[in-house]
This record gives structure tokens, C-alpha cells and sequence, in this order.
């Protein structure tokens, strides 16, 4: 009988394709999903941008982009295409804080008792951020980074889920904390990885469409569509259903409404779980047709 050497190369695949799948609690941890745009600058808080990911505190300057890793870089491993930039311009406030995270549902996704270990991988944009300048954890378990340079850098922290770490029906994984009186600084975050034990295993790759299909639970971006025909003044519809069924009923935005003939808008609108159904086409004759763009946030 004859056997086979298992080398680090099998052991990644085994992570990320067998029996230990499904073990990121963070989701679109890779920066793949960009359904709101791929670069955000804004004075607010509690502002999502790439998808599942937030700001949270105090009003800050900051810029939040998309950037694209070179080709066959071996500074980050398994490969990744994108990295997440945060960037601020101003200093935090006294009595203040800023910071980069995503909520997990608690209990669904994580539970109170349980250890958890979060892993990515970060550096400084340019130049040299202090240790301890920023932090990461959860709450009351953040911990100061080591000196950050522009060379990536893995970070690991392990705790045990407690009542501290979790607001009413989440828990939230901060990246980046910003204390009062922190100055501007800029940071590139990527593969971002939450998992049940106290050991960082290697990130686990999800499909493109898998990954898009857990951030659609939270939120969606489409377009709804309608035509038809008729010989007097009476209504037809326009809707579209959504591609992932929602975590609550979601608040509905609609930036776009056009006509593709001699349609005019109603706005009878109604809202499920698993559909967006139905607008109304008011008092239009002939052939017609219109079609509507829409968000869905069922964000926590």
C-alpha cells in the first residue's frame, strides 16, 4: 500500500472545499460584493458600503473604496482580487469614536458562550501607524494593533461570545477602531475571516454568486420591469422578484422611475419577504412600458 504526503497546499483546499465549508461567519469577508458602488467618501456614519460592512460613531471625513490586488502577489495568500481601503482626513473628536465593522445576528449567526477567533490581514497605506493607534475585536474585547506599515500584516484575537459583546440582536466585529483625538490615517483590510474555536485557519474562498446571494439577505439593488397593452385609461403592473428572500420585511427605496412609452408612474407598491410586487401603471393607453430601479435593506 502506497501513501500520499498531505502538504499545505491540500491542507488550504481541505478547508475551503470539505467538510470544515461554511465556516466564515463574516460575510463578503474577500470585498467581492460592491452592490451600493465601489467608492464611498461621506462626513456620516452608520453608512454601508462595501456589502455587510458599516461605519459607526461619530461623523468623520473618511473615504471607503474597492482596490484591486496585482496579479500573482503573494504578500496576501489564497489569492484574493480586491482589498477594502479606509481612509480618514480628519481627527476624531474629543468624547468621540469611528470605526469600520460589520453586525452578526445573534443567534443565527453567533452565540453567546461560544469562542470565536477573527483573522484579516491589514497595512498602513503609506508611512507608519503607531501600535495601539487602532484597535479591533468586539466591543468591550477590542485590542490594539501592533505597529502597522505598509507591508501586510495577518492579526488574529479569540474571546469567548459574552453578553458584552452582543447588542440586542447582533454583535458587531470591529476592524478598525478610531478613539477620540485619533489624527487621519489610512488602512488597506483584507480577507476578513470570523470562525467558531480558538485557532485562524486559511480563509475560506466562497463563489462569487454564493457570496452575493448571503449579502442579498441584508440588501439587494434591481431593476423592476413592466409592459403592456390596453384601449382605455386602466393600470398595469410593474414588479420584480427579489433574487434572495429577505432577513425582515425591507425598506424599499426608488431612485429611478422611466418611461419606455406612454406609461405614467402610480405608486401602488406593496412589499414581501420574497417579492417586490406590485407598482401600478396608471391611466395609460396603447402599448406601454416602464421600468423602475430599487433597493431592499433588511440590514440590522
Amino acid at each position: 500500500m502506497t501513501s500520499k504526503a498531505f502538504g499545505l497546499a491540500q491542507l488550504g483546499n481541505a478547508y475551503s472545499d470539505g467538510a470544515l465549508s461554511n465556516r466564515n461567519k463574516i460575510i463578503n469577508g474577500g470585498f467581492d460584493v460592491w452592490q451600493r458602488g465601489t467608492s464611498f467618501s461621506s462626513a456620516s456614519v452608520n453608512e454601508y458600503s462595501a456589502d455587510r460592512f458599516r461605519t459607526e460613531g461619530f461623523g468623520l471625513s473618511t473615504t471607503i473604496s474597492r482596490q484591486s490586488f496585482t496579479a500573482g502577489q503573494t504578500d496576501v495568500p489564497d489569492f484574493p482580487t480586491y482589498f477594502c481601503r479606509v481612509a480618514t482626513s480628519a481627527t476624531v473628536g474629543s468624547g468621540q469614536y469611528w470605526s469600520f465593522q460589520q453586525r452578526l445576528e445573534v443567534p443565527q449567526v453567533v452565540s453567546q458562550g461560544q469562542t470565536y477567533t477573527l483573522s484579516f490581514w491589514v497595512r498602513a497605506t503609506s508611512g507608519t501607524i503607531s501600535a495601539d493607534t487602532l484597535s479591533y475585536g468586539f466591543s468591550t474585547g477590542l485590542v490594539g494593533f501592533s505597529e502597522l506599515t505598509t507591508t501586510w500584516q495577518k492579526v488574529t484575537r479569540t474571546l469567548v461570545f459574552g453578553a458584552s459583546q452582543i447588542s440586542g440582536s447582533y454583535a458587531s466585529a470591529y476592524l478598525v477602531y478610531a478613539p477620540e483625538n485619533t489624527a487621519a490615517f489610512s488602512v488597506d483590510i483584507a480577507n476578513v475571516q470570523l470562525e467558531a474555536g480558538d485557532t485562524a485557519t486559511p480563509f475560506e474562498h466562497r463563489s462569487y454568486g454564493a457570496e452575493l446571494a448571503l449579502c442579498q439577505r441584508y440588501f439587494e439593488a434591481g431593476t423592476a420591469y413592466g409592459e403592456g397593452y390596453t384601449t382605455i385609461n386602466a393600470p398595469i403592473g410593474i414588479g420584480a422578484k427579489f433574487q434572495v428572500t429577505k432577513r425582515v420585511t425591507p425598506t424599499m427605496t426608488y431612485p429611478t422611475f422611466t418611461n419606455i412609452s406612454n406609461a405614467r408612474a402610480g405608486d401602488i407598491r406593496s412589499v414581501f419577504l420574497d417579492s417586490y410586487a406590485r407598482y401600478c401603471l396608471a391611466n395609460a393607453t396603447g402599448a406601454l412600458g416602464a421600468y423602475e430601479t430599487f433597493t431592499a435593506s433588511a440590514e440590522l
